[in-house]
């Protein structure tokens, strides 16, 4: 299931991704840090240094990525096509 969420992601509009999911990993490219993560049904664990937190109910349809955060609020990131360097 993980092979849809792999990639490049971020908002619409946006110049350079937020993240990039690889198989056991994530990327915040604000943050310039790799965290771990785990896949649980269709929920993503991610392992912080100030402890855990989750992407809930996470799904891609076509090139789009939703997900519930922590606050119950749907969030959408977009597929990035283009390299970013």
């Amino acid at each position: 299931m993980n092979e849809k969420f792999i990639g490049r992601w971020g908002g619409l509009g946006e110049k350079i991704p937020v993240w990039e999911i690889n198989k056991d990993s994530i990327f915040y490219f604000e943050r310039s840090t790799y965290y771990h993560y785990k896949l649980n049904n269709n929920n993503m664990e991610i392992d912080f240094p100030e402890g855990k937190g989750t992407l809930k109910n996470i799904r891609v349809i076509k090139d789009t990525l939703f997900f519930l955060d922590e606050g119950g609020e749907i969030v959408y990131a977009y597929r990035f096509k283009s390299k970013v360097n």
